[in-house]
């Protein structure tokens, strides 16, 4: 399984990832919040763990008990987003 950074989409290296793990491209925490397979968007402290404790700064290293990290990143779900509003566009604005 291939991790990508949130940050910058960089390749990252197989879990696990401790607290002062950087990306190497970027320097953005591994261990946060963005790159955490519960990490959501618009749910109840952006968390879908409903036992974690909140954290404030989801883009810096975090010592949550629950991290898991994320197949995808979240680049990668804005990109086919993108493209996905993109096709929309072009299938209705003509």
């Amino acid at each position: 399984m291939a991790y990508s950074c949130a940050n910058c989409g960089a390749s990252l290296p197989e879990p696990p990832w401790f607290r002062r793990d950087t990306c190497t491209k970027c320097s953005s925490d591994l261990r946060s919040c963005v790159n955490c397979d519960f990490y959501a968007p618009g749910s109840y402290n952006e968390c879908r763990e409903e036992q974690a404790e909140r954290v404030t700064d989801k883009e810096h290293a975090t010592t949550c008990d629950y991290f898991r990290p994320a197949k995808s990143s979240r680049n990668s779900i804005e990109d086919k987003k993108s493209a996905a509003l993109a096709e929309l566009d072009r299938l209705f604005k003509k």
